[in-house]
């Protein structure tokens, strides 16, 4: 079961988010400020709460991110807090080119809970979707 849910452009940054079966699939895109981060988070968590009676994960694309501000991490990453207490979260698999690594970095240095996430192989980050989707998915299944 695949349903698109949103694509919004909040003043600066853009979001997408959908469903597929036990995955709930992101690309964000742009420079992300507070406004955009606070409409997508509370899209994200409406999203996460359907998809908590089970295991599940998350895919984010940020092939086209292109940082965020301050206030805009700072709300993410009370969210990631979040996450890590929800027992059904199963990971979060982060796609982004090769030339994207650096602002994969700094986006979860800006992130305390984000970095619990990597510390607890929670999240990882993947050169291609195919073997971020390997990964959730075997995650997943390790929760059954």
């Amino acid at each position: 079961m695949s349903t698109s849910l949103a694509m919004l452009n909040i003043a600066h940054g853009k979001f997408q988010l959908s469903v597929e079966n036990e995955i709930l699939l992101v690309s964000l895109r742009g420079e992300v400020n507070e406004q955009c981060a606070a409409k997508y988070i509370d899209c994200f968590a409406t999203q996460a709460e359907k998809l908590a009676h089970k295991p599940f994960g998350v895919i984010v694309d940020i092939s086209g991110f292109r940082g965020a501000t301050p206030a805009a991490y700072e709300i993410c990453n009370r969210y990631n807090k979040t996450l890590l207490t929800m027992p059904s979260f199963a990971g979060k698999a982060v796609f982004c080119p090769p030339s994207m690594s650096a602002l994969y970095h700094i986006s979860v240095a800006q992130q305390p809970y984000v970095q619990q996430q990597v510390k607890r192989e929670l999240q990882q980050q993947f050169h291609d979707i195919a073997g971020a989707t390997q990964w959730l998915r075997q995650k997943i299944m390790a929760r059954y």
